[in-house]
């Protein structure tokens, strides 16, 4: 087994260890495997010195905005554990070489309703706002 392989396989079980705990499914996934797969196949070498941890949440952040899901850098360097920078050049680095290669990544604007209603759950399940957010309420707000 060569070590491009290697790094291959091991970027794409870090994807599919960082979905398992965002609980993102197969076809996203699935894509973020595609946009890393074509990054590497470029010719450059240019995923060396970052770890693959980086590029597996770049690639998977790709995903989601090609899948209009809402997202943030800063969510997946959590589910990650590296920083919202490194996710943020990496994801930087992996367009310009998509585009480059021809593969662009369609990236739509996420609805920002998306990121209220995950900004609300997530304080919900933390216990803040858990008796003044009911579901009527929240789908009176978001109209």
């Amino acid at each position: 087994m060569t070590n491009d392989t290697r790094s291959l396989k091991a970027v794409f079980e870090e994807i599919t260890q960082i979905g398992a705990r965002m609980r993102l499914s197969d076809a996203t996934l699935q894509k973020a495997k595609e946009f890393y797969k074509t990054f590497t196949t470029c010719g450059d070498k240019t995923s060396r010195g970052k770890s693959h941890r980086v590029w597996a949440a770049a690639a998977i952040y790709i995903a989601c905005k090609s899948l209009n899901m809402a997202r943030s850098p800063k969510e997946l360097a959590t589910y990650a554990n590296c920083t919202a920078r490194a996710v943020n050049r990496a994801t930087r680095d992996m367009t310009a070489l998509l585009k480059k290669a021809g593969k662009s990544a369609q990236t739509g604007v996420v609805d920002p309703r998306e990121y209220v209603v995950r900004l609300c759950m997530a304080a919900c399940m933390q216990g803040t706002l858990t008796s003044h957010l009911t579901s009527e309420s929240m789908v009176f707000a978001l109209g």
